[in-house]
């Protein structure tokens, strides 16, 4: 048992190291334990990670025409959604690049790394559908009920024309970008592949 001037000493050593009291120092510890962002409160990681979300949720935004705080928060949520999406499929191509074949405890710790990020991004992708639901269904709803008038659209950052994205619609224009630039590259347009 601690003597009274072990418990007086350490009393007096605690007042030294107390955590952070400025904003920023609080900011900064939040992050302690940031492993790779795919659960908790959503951060961009780097500044393309930004614009992506930026990007996604003007889209969003546009295509649903948003003109409710209730549906800013579901549009920020569904873009939140896909970005946390596109960081697990970069998570999960980095556990492929990095296994090490022929070494069976690398191979493992792969493996148990990339089922992790299947997890999540199946975990986000079913977000982003259950938040795109509920946003038709507030929409659909609010038109109902609603008489025709001028209204001011809400835009939590500038509008931008084209139409949300879809998780799916996304995966195929990727595949259709690359299987364009493959077919340029051999000297064809996609008309001229489509007829050979």
């Amino acid at each position: 048992m601690a003597t009274q001037a072990q418990i007086q000493a350490n009393r007096r050593n605690a007042q030294h190291s107390t955590c952070p009291t400025t904003q920023a120092g609080l900011a900064a510890m939040s992050q302690n334990r940031t492993t790779h962002g795919l659960a908790g409160e959503f951060k961009p990681a780097n500044d393309q990670e930004y614009d992506a979300y930026r990007d996604t949720l003007n889209k969003i935004v546009a295509a649903h025409d948003i003109t409710t705080e209730h549906e800013v928060e579901l549009a920020s949520k569904m873009a939140e959604a896909m970005i946390r999406s596109n960081r697990a499929l970069a998570y999960q191509d980095q556990c492929i690049e990095n296994v090490e074949f022929g070494d069976e405890e690398s191979f493992a710790r792969a493996q148990k790394q990339l089922d992790l990020f299947i997890r999540y991004q199946a975990q986000h992708e079913r977000s982003y559908q259950r938040y795109a639901a509920e946003l038709r269904k507030f929409i659909s709803e609010k038109n109902r009920h609603r008489k025709p008038a001028n209204r001011s659209i809400i835009s939590p950052l500038s509008p931008s024309s084209t139409p949300a994205p879809s998780i799916k619609f996304l995966k195929r224009a990727n595949f259709s970008a690359r299987r364009t630039q493959k077919i340029r590259a051999k000297g064809r347009t996609p008309a001229q592949s489509r007829l050979n």
